[in-house]
């Protein structure tokens, strides 16, 4: 089993679909190289002070990761409808049919209820 969140959340897909794995997502980023393109240039990380430069070639490297199709009855699928980053209406049509999904109304990016989730998560894992 793989678990990702937001851009981890897509990660994960790959590496469920590539290696036939169960995941388990949160707010997952679909097509993330679609939302990408405002991201081009340098940026410093908050906690690190580190520099980053995104660049065109990156977010085509993004593209090309995007698996042709997906398996849904591998997800679990935690969403939130208040996610302020992520369009969560487009993570269900993608992920539909998926094998567990459970749907917050309003929240946030963060899935700020997780803990709650958190026990079902670690047997998940097992």
């Amino acid at each position: 089993v793989v678990m990702g969140s937001s851009l981890g959340g897509f990660f994960a897909t790959v590496v469920a679909e590539r290696y036939g794995l169960a995941a388990v997502l949160i707010n997952p980023a679909v097509r993330p190289h679609q939302l990408a393109h405002h991201f081009l240039g340098t940026h410093r990380y908050y906690y690190s002070a580190q520099e980053v430069t995104v660049t065109p070639e990156m977010i085509d490297a993004l593209a090309a990761l995007e698996p042709k199709s997906i398996h849904p009855e591998r997800y679990w699928l935690m969403l939130a409808s208040g996610d302020e980053t992520l369009d969560a209406q487009q993570a269900l049509a993608y992920y539909r049919g998926c094998q567990r999904l459970d749907y917050v109304e309003g929240g946030d990016h963060s899935f700020s209820c997780f803990p709650e989730y958190l026990p079902a998560v670690i047997d998940a894992l097992r």
